[in-house]
């Protein structure tokens, strides 16, 4: 059986970095012949997208270890490959995907990506933070934010520490992080710092989420979309009725990530929350694969 795949990194930086992903939008496929293609691929999520409407589309998503319920850069990444060889026309999509359905929009170059409103979960204590990273305590507690557990479709922890250095500093003890993940059913760890020279930045990021077989990833819209959210609802953010949020990763991988975040607020709640990039198509590749019967 052939399965056509481009492969395309989303949030790119200059045209450099990004996040890849597999893209597939052919139908037809088994769940285990789906996940079978993402563990031939073995990129961080592969996304199968399929047409169901004139402007409605559906999206499955896999890691090359399970499925998952959401993944931002590749959703960016499908879309921004039916833009480019001119099957979108309208100005507005949706796609629904195993948590809910999201709107894509456009902006220039950018894809903006809706997702689900914004659910604040619990706070996790620092120190069972601080010795997964390898960092100390002092390091969480100074940044006078909260570790805590949001979601606009995935669960992530959000850890905040204090400076870049300490951000970049961090080598993770893997097996601990995928223990602490099970314990509190997160898909990983998503740590910033808000300190930053340039103003139109709002944070620089790491992500680690090895529970799904992905020890660092280099653009994570999910999460990124769900930390724009954490910073309003902490109240760094002006109560302002729009926010477009500028988040930095992947740095530490050498694939520089450009990440925008939009908010929507009204009387004082999030009322929509978009990420967004570019994407860049580095190769359209055919795979023969056999599957058992």
């Amino acid at each position: 059986m052939e399965c056509v795949v481009y492969i395309v990194r989303a949030f790119c930086r200059d045209h450099l970095g990004g996040n890849p992903a597999g893209v597939v939008l052919e139908q037809g496929f088994t769940t285990a012949q789906m996940q079978a293609i993402a563990k031939n691929l073995n990129f961080s999520e592969t996304i199968f997208l399929s047409k169901i409407g004139p402007t409605l589309y559906k999206a499955l998503y896999f890691t090359p270890t399970s499925s998952i319920d959401f993944c931002g850069h590749a959703t960016v990444a499908a879309f921004g490959v039916l833009r480019q060889i001119n099957h979108l026309k309208d100005e507005v999509y949706q796609v629904e995907v195993p948590t809910g359905l999201c709107e894509i929009t456009f902006d220039d170059s950018l894809i903006f990506l809706s997702q689900l409103l914004p659910v604040f979960g619990q706070v996790i204590p620092e120190e069972e933070i601080a010795s997964v990273l390898g960092i100390s305590v002092s390091d969480i507690q100074s940044t006078c934010l909260k570790p805590q557990i949001v979601s606009t479709g995935l669960r992530d922890i959000f850890v905040p520490v204090a400076t870049q250095d300490c951000l970049f500093a961090i080598r993770p003890n893997y097996e601990q992080i995928t223990k602490l993940s099970e314990k509190y059913d997160a898909i990983g760890l998503h740590v910033f710092s808000l300190e930053s020279s340039e103003k139109t930045t709002t944070a620089f990021c790491r992500n680690f989420a090895p529970r799904y077989g992905i020890p660092e990833e280099s653009a994570t819209g999910s999460s990124n979309g769900a930390l724009g959210c954490y910073l309003f609802q902490q109240g760094i953010l002006m109560p302002n009725d729009m926010h477009r949020l500028l988040f930095k990763q992947g740095d530490s991988l050498n694939a520089p990530s450009n990440i925008y975040v939009q908010l929507v607020i009204k009387n004082e709640r999030i009322k929509k929350v978009e990420c967004g990039g570019e994407i860049i198509i580095d190769e359209i590749r055919t795979l023969q694969l056999q599957f058992e019967h």
